[in-house]
């Protein structure tokens, strides 16, 4: 398997773009729609998260909490072999906090399996991310409790 960054034009890019839009507009619904049925979700400094309807549930937690302010790739590859494309990456990121206060910024690495489906599109099979920086007290605060009972 080669490693290399790949070219733009990936077969995954209309679904990784698609994806991102969705993070980026807090919609919960269609992050769903992007993960497979018996997908493994391995969020920073929290518990596996497993199946598309308990993915959608953490997001909902988390965009209860967060904001996200902007979102920028700073590196990106993917590779793609036979029904499989590996995507792995960083990102700088800002969150708003929902209840207000200052925006905290991170630099996140993350890493994706997308899946061919049988109806032709691409879902994401794993997921997981973590940050490239060392967590604040307050930060680890925020993300830990974004899916405690309400």
């Amino acid at each position: 398997m080669n490693d290399e960054p790949t070219e733009l034009g990936s077969i995954i890019d209309p679904w990784h773009e698609s994806f991102y839009e969705a993070l980026r507009e807090a919609d919960s619904k269609s992050i769903e729609t992007f993960v497979s049925g018996e997908v493994v979700f391995m969020p920073s400094n929290q518990s596996t998260v497993r199946g598309s309807h308990e993915v959608r549930h953490w997001f909902e937690g988390f965009f209860r909490k967060f904001k996200i302010g902007s979102m920028v790739e700073t590196q990106r590859s993917v590779t793609v072999q036979d029904k499989l494309a590996f995507e792995w990456g960083a990102h700088s990121i800002e969150l708003i906090p929902a209840a207000g206060g200052q925006a905290l910024s991170d630099d996140l690495r993350f890493l994706h399996v997308w899946q061919a489906q049988s109806d032709r599109r691409w879902r994401i099979i794993r997921m997981m991310w973590n940050s490239s920086r060392p967590v604040s007290a307050e930060l680890g605060y925020l993300l830990t409790s974004v899916n405690r009972p309400r």
